[in-house]
C-alpha cells in the first residue's frame, strides 16, 4: 500500500518556495498539501474535512500534519460574481493595511482576543479529537510565533482568566513547544536581516531545514538534502520572483504533490467536494 502524507496549515505550509511539509512530503508515495497563505485554524478544520471526503483517511498508510497560526486569524466566504472564494485575509489587527477593509472593520468592530483564542481551540481540539478517533498517525507542529497572546510573556493588554486558560489548553494540544518562527528569529539574529532582493518574511529554506533536523530527523534524507541544494542554488541566481515562481511549480510542486491543480481548486472553493 502506498504511505500518503496529507499537510494542513497556512502559509508556512505552502508558499512560494520550500516549506516544511514539503521536505516532510517527499518522502512519501503520495503528497497532498492543503495549506493556505493566511488560512485560520477553522479553515485548517475545514480542508482536513475536505480532504477525508476525498481521499479517505487511513491508519494504516497515512501520516498527517497541521501547523499552526496566528490566532486572531479569521476566514470568511465571498463570491464573487462567478462563484464563491474564501477569503483568508483577515486577522484580530485591523492595523494592518493589506487586508481588506471588510476584514478590517470585522477585526476593529467584532473580533476580539477571547474569541480568537476560542475559535482556534475549538479547531485544533476537533481536529485532534477527530484524527485520533481515525487512528490517524499525525503531529500538530507550531508554525507562527503567537507568544504576543501567550500568558507567560504577554506583549499586548492583560487578558482575562478564561482566554488564559484557553491559551494554554491549546498549548497542550501542539506537539512542539517551539514554533518555526523562533528559529527564523534566532537565524536572523545570527544572520541579520535579509540581503536576498525579493525573499521576505517567511522562513528561508535553511530554517525549515533546521526545523526538520531537530522536530522530524526521520525525514532529513538525502533527497530532502539534494532538494533543498537545488532550491536554494535557483532562489540565488534567478534575479526574480516570479522567474523563480514558475521554476519551482515545474521542478517540484508538479513533481511531488499529489493533486497538485486540483487541490489548488478545492482548497479555495467554500463547498465540499465528495469524489476525488
Amino acid at each position: 500500500m502506498k504511505r500518503r502524507y496529507f499537510a494542513f496549515g497556512c502559509s508556512y505550509s505552502e508558499y512560494s518556495w520550500l516549506m516544511l511539509p514539503d521536505l516532510i512530503g517527499v518522502n512519501f508515495d503520495e503528497y497532498y498539501n492543503f495549506g493556505a497563505a493566511g488560512a485560520c485554524h477553522g479553515y485548517m478544520l475545514t480542508q482536513l474535512i475536505q480532504a477525508n471526503e476525498l481521499y479517505k483517511f487511513n491508519p494504516e498508510t497515512d501520516f498527517i500534519t497541521v501547523g499552526t497560526t496566528g490566532f486572531g486569524r479569521f476566514t470568511y466566504a465571498e463570491h464573487t460574481g462567478v462563484h464563491w472564494d474564501w477569503k483568508k485575509h483577515g486577522d484580530i489587527f485591523p492595523e494592518y493595511e493589506p487586508h481588506p477593509d471588510k476584514a478590517r472593520l470585522w477585526a476593529r468592530e467584532f473580533d476580539s482576543h477571547h474569541w480568537g483564542v476560542y475559535r482556534s481551540l475549538s479547531s485544533i481540539k476537533t481536529i485532534k479529537t477527530l484524527l485520533n478517533a481515525l487512528g490517524i498517525k499525525h503531529t500538530i507542529y507550531s508554525a507562527i510565533y503567537n507568544k504576543h497572546l501567550d500568558p507567560v510573556t504577554l506583549e499586548r493588554t492583560p487578558l482575562d482568566a478564561e482566554t488564559i486558560d484557553m491559551i494554554r489548553q491549546f498549548n497542550q494540544l501542539v506537539d512542539t513547544r517551539e514554533s518555526i518562527d523562533e528559529l527564523l528569529v534566532d537565524y536572523m539574529s545570527t544572520r541579520g536581516e535579509y540581503n536576498h532582493p525579493w525573499i521576505d518574511g517567511h522562513p528561508t529554506v535553511n530554517v525549515t531545514y533546521s526545523y526538520l533536523q531537530k522536530y522530524f530527523p526521520e525525514y532529513d534524507t538525502e533527497l530532502v538534502r539534494a532538494i533543498c541544494q537545488d532550491q536554494m542554488a535557483k532562489m540565488d541566481s534567478i534575479p526574480t520572483r516570479e522567474e523563480y515562481t514558475d521554476y519551482f511549480r515545474e521542478t517540484f510542486l508538479r513533481k511531488y504533490r499529489t493533486d497538485y491543480d486540483k487541490i489548488n481548486s478545492i482548497k479555495n472553493h467554500p463547498y465540499y467536494v465528495r469524489q476525488a
